[in-house]
């Protein structure tokens, strides 16, 4: 049960570094548009505010779901 366990969590892992990832591309990529066109910034702040909550929680999550990874592998152990 707990091997079942770290292969799904370590496959969440995996997705989850996947979405961080593009969320970070999203992110600066806004920032640089945001910074080319001053003029529109405030067409890009929402976008910007919301990719980067996105960011973090995904990072958070990550964080996370490796703490149980680690502990459930080192009780199996």
């Amino acid at each position: 049960m707990k091997r079942h366990f770290i292969a799904w969590m370590s496959g969440l892992l995996f997705l989850l570094a996947l979405c961080g990832v593009h969320s970070v591309y999203r992110l600066t990529n806004l920032l640089c548009m945001a910074r080319a066109e001053p003029a529109y910034e405030h067409l890009w702040l929402a976008r910007i505010y919301f990719w980067c909550l996105l960011s973090l929680s995904l990072g958070i999550g990550w964080i996370a779901i490796l703490v149980l990874v680690v502990r459930q592998s080192r009780e199996a152990d």
